[in-house]
């Protein structure tokens, strides 16, 4: 019967490491995913900017066919401050949108590094603390 607590001790300090390289692997799973839903919010936010730009060109120039169509000089301080004010707007919604994602982008790569910290960190401890198990069998088995 003495034999059987150093095997049972063995056999859940082994079940402990197995667990953590388990968990390595589903941390290093998730860290992938986050660093790339990050690559992605990069993307996202350049997209947002390329596609901001190209709808505030549109805008000017049916601002440019409305003011000519209305025979409005080009040098108009109506027709500029529409122009400005359009600008300043599509440049704040451009600018509030690519924060967005550019927050979502620093919040995907800061849950990597956690997920890589947890991932390096998985089988140490799981064979601490398979260790501490084991050492409380065999404690407990020489109490008998």
């Amino acid at each position: 019967m003495a034999f059987m607590i150093p095997l049972l001790a063995g056999a859940s300090f082994v079940s402990s490491v197995l667990g953590g390289v388990q968990q390595r692997r589903a941390a290093l799973a998730q860290e992938q995913a986050a660093r790339i839903e990050g690559q992605m919010a990069g993307i996202r936010s350049n997209q947002i900017g390329e596609q901001s730009r190209a709808a505030l060109a549109a805008t000017l120039g049916n601002i440019d066919t409305i003011r000519a169509a209305r025979g409005l000089a080009e040098s108009s301080q109506t027709g500029d401050v529409i122009r400005r004010v359009t600008m300043d707007d599509a440049y704040r919604a451009e600018a509030i949108a690519r924060l967005g994602e550019m927050n979502r982008q620093s919040s995907a790569n800061m849950a990597a590094r956690g997920y890589r910290s947890a991932a390096r960190w998985a089988v140490p401890m799981s064979a601490l603390e398979g260790g501490i198990s084991a050492g409380r069998m065999f404690a407990a088995g020489r109490g008998n």
